[in-house]
C-alpha cells in the first residue's frame, strides 16, 4: 500500500523524532509522547528493542544508565528521573551509533 504524499505528515516532538527508512520501516526513541501521538497497533506489526537500561548500583549508591549491547555507562546520578532525562538526551543524540 502506498500512502499519497499529501497524507504523510512528519510529527516531531521536543524529545522524539520518527525516522522512516526507505524500506518502510520506522525507527524512533519510543516515548510516552510517541505512544500518545500514534495508534501504534494500527501502523502494523512492530517490535521494540531496548537500547539502554537504568538500574540502581548499590555499591555506588546511584542510578546508572548503560547500553545493553556493550554495558557502556551512559550516565549516572542519585535521582532516577534526572538519569532517565540524561539517558533520553543521549539516545536522541545518536552518539550510541558511533
Amino acid at each position: 500500500m502506498t500512502i499519497p504524499r499529501e497524507q504523510i505528515s512528519i510529527r516531531e516532538t521536543k524529545m522524539s523524532q520518527l525516522t522512516i527508512n526507505p524500506d518502510g520501516s520506522v525507527e524512533c526513541h519510543l516515548t510516552e509522547e510517541i505512544e500518545r501521538a500514534f495508534d501504534l497497533p494500527s501502523l502494523g506489526i512492530f517490535s521494540v528493542t531496548r537500547l539502554t537500561t537504568v538500574e540502581w548500583d548499590g555499591d555506588r549508591q546511584e542510578w546508572v544508565a548503560r547500553l545493553i549491547a556493550t554495558g557502556e555507562e551512559v550516565c549516572s546520578g542519585r535521582i532516577r528521573a534526572d538519569v532517565i532525562k540524561e539517558e533520553a538526551l543521549f539516545v536522541e543524540s545518536e552518539k550510541w551509533k558511533v
